[in-house]
């Protein structure tokens, strides 16, 4: 590939021509992006993006694989941050998440069977998933995190809802919290997610979050070994547990506090 041009410091006439193709394809967080995202991000139709993308690998200036276009590092680092540039990323963003909440639903292993557009089927919605991903998950802001994780996270490999649950919580939002925590309990960081668990404690309306919040917390002082405060907290789960109809939760705290305390 030639070394790209200085685009930012380029007039164009419109996002169709190359220049403005290759400002805004700057602007995609992700490695590549399949041609409704770029459509998206130019504000253009499939068509005309696929056209603009053609003459762009025809010169060289980018590389497509499949579908896809290749967006390398250095084009991010040649564009600046203008209000076409903001423009665009605002598309994409929104193009982005409402494909992103549907492909979640269609894919989910327990819900209903459904079809929402453009995803027939739960097997095209988790294929779509899986290439974007690394997009979604590159988007830095909190509040695109904050309406994806609840539709996506608990679909994700720990590791991935790890990243997406930071982001989330990056403003304090109490369930984003409880998602974290019980994410870092999992994958063993029992400070850490001890630490976010009773932040959220505080401000969670549900009952039942409150109840899940407990007896996680207890478990994570327990793994640490302190025994005396996970006591405290398991009995706060059993009673929260009690409280919400959770057999299963009460079970389990009603079990470790008559084994811890032997």
């Amino acid at each position: 590939m030639r070394t790209l041009p200085r685009v930012h410091h380029r007039a164009a006439p419109g996002p169709a021509d190359q220049a403005g193709f290759l400002r805004l394809l700057g602007v995609y967080p992700g490695p590549s992006a399949a041609m409704g995202s770029v459509a998206a991000l130019a504000g253009v139709s499939r068509p005309v993006a696929r056209a603009a993308v053609s003459l762009l690998a025809a010169e060289g200036l980018v590389d497509t694989v499949g579908d896809r276009v290749v967006v390398p590092d250095r084009l991010r680092a040649a564009t600046a941050d203008t209000a076409e540039t903001r423009t665009a990323r605002g598309r994409l963003l929104r193009h982005l998440l409402t494909r992103a909440i549907a492909a979640a639903a269609v894919a989910a292993p327990d819900g209903p069977t459904i079809a929402l557009p453009p995803f027939r089927s739960a097997a095209g919605a988790r294929a779509w998933l899986a290439a974007e991903l690394p997009t979604l998950l590159a988007v830095p802001d909190p509040a695109f995190a904050l309406r994806l994780a609840p539709a996506l996270g608990e679909q994700l490999a720990d590791n991935d809802a790890l990243l997406l649950y930071q982001r989330a919580a990056a403003d304090g939002d109490p369930d984003m919290r409880l998602r974290l925590g019980l994410t870092l309990c999992r994958l063993g960081r029992y400070a850490q997610g001890a630490e976010h668990l009773r932040a959220a404690l505080p401000r969670l309306d549900r009952p039942a979050d409150r109840a899940a919040a407990l007896l996680q917390l207890a478990g994570c002082r327990d793994r640490q070994g302190r025994r005396v405060e996970a006591l405290a907290w398991y009995a706060e789960a059993y009673d929260a547990c009690l409280r919400v109809g959770d057999q299963v939760g009460r079970a389990v705290a009603l079990r470790r506090l008559r084994t811890r305390a032997a």
